[in-house]
């Protein structure tokens, strides 16, 4: 055996430890941000099975709006009307379904995607992106199509290389 190999191997063993010591059950690593905004907020507990839900990003002009709207509320119901101040395409609704504008934090904006989705209690917004080296979280709204008002919101991103 090699002189080198065995540093070499205890190397990539420990790297694969920490690697997996710093990232959660949800892929989110503590590295992928340089600071923690205060919607961020990872269940405490592995999820049960969620359906997906359909849902659209408030647009860049009314952003601030929305954000100033959910300072004191992790979600808060919507009219329609009100949805279209947000967004330029409503989530479609029936019956059974009601509109709201809910928390959500990205990375980076551009490079990636979110996935909605809902237990029948807990609403999870989930942001992943792209990127090479850490960012500061940012806001971003979304509105949701919900069979029933939320129980708790869950609101995580993560990113990859």
């Amino acid at each position: 055996m090699k002189r080198w190999y065995i540093p070499s191997l205890v190397a990539r063993v420990l790297l694969l430890v920490v690697g997996w010591w710093v990232t959660d059950q949800y892929g989110c690593s503590a590295h992928s941000w340089t600071t923690t905004d205060s919607w961020h907020r990872p269940p405490p507990t592995v999820v049960p099975e969620r359906v997906n839900l359909a849902f659209t990003e408030v647009h860049t002009a009314a952003r601030d709006a929305a954000v100033r709207r959910l300072e004191n509320a992790s979600f808060v119901p919507l009219t329609p009307k009100e949805a279209a101040e947000y967004v330029d395409v409503v989530p479609p609704i029936d019956s059974g379904t009601r509109l709201y504008l809910v928390r959500g934090v990205v990375l980076n904006r551009g490079t990636g995607r979110f996935t909605v989705s809902f237990d029948g209690g807990n609403l999870y917004v989930i942001h992943g992106s792209l990127g090479r080296h850490a960012v500061p979280m940012q806001r971003q709204p979304v509105v949701v199509a919900l069979p029933a008002e939320p129980k708790n919101v869950f609101v995580l991103c993560n990113m990859a290389e």
